[in-house]
């Protein structure tokens, strides 16, 4: 199936920092979580996953998450994951069907750390599951600002403009 298949396929809608997305499995128990250094606030599901695509082109913009989140490659080409630590470390995972090449098919982004994704170069399209646990909620989403991170990790500047919105 191409890109488009399976966005009406999955019935994906648009994702607010790039690609497209579909509920996967929500309906985990709840839990109180204690996690420190995390700024949680009240209960959380156990886990939570979508699944997610990007077409040639696209991107996953930067941000980060409270939570860890695990990548999973299910279809299309390789993903490109880039993330930096919070001493500006900059580190490029692949993610896909190219092990000769050193991409895996599940990737775990650690919490707190910057990170944006994209296909490469001649990857039409990539079709990936993302769980989070705990489980995803709005309050430990956060979409980077261009010129903040800028000002965090100057030596970033290029991959910083091309990968936020």
């Amino acid at each position: 199936m191409n890109s488009a298949a399976w966005i009406k396929h999955l019935k994906m809608s648009p994702h607010p920092e790039g690609g497209s997305f579909s509920p996967g499995f929500s309906d985990s128990p709840l839990f109180l979580p204690h996690f420190p250094g995390q700024r949680h606030q009240g209960y959380r599901r156990l886990f939570s996953s979508i699944y997610y695509l990007l077409e040639e082109g696209d991107f996953s913009a930067f941000h980060r998450l409270e939570t860890d989140e695990m990548w999973h490659h299910y279809q299309g080409g390789v993903l490109k994951i880039y993330l930096i630590d919070a001493s500006g470390a900059l580190s490029i995972k692949r993610l896909g069907n190219d092990p000769e090449g050193g991409a895996v098919f599940q990737f775990l982004t650690p919490h707190h750390v910057w990170f944006a994704v994209e296909p490469e170069i001649g990857s039409e399209f990539a079709l990936c599951g993302c769980t989070l646990s705990p489980g995803y909620d709005d309050d430990d989403f956060e979409l980077a600002d261009r010129e903040k991170l800028l000002t965090l990790f100057p030596q970033h500047h290029e991959l910083i403009t091309r990968l936020t919105r």
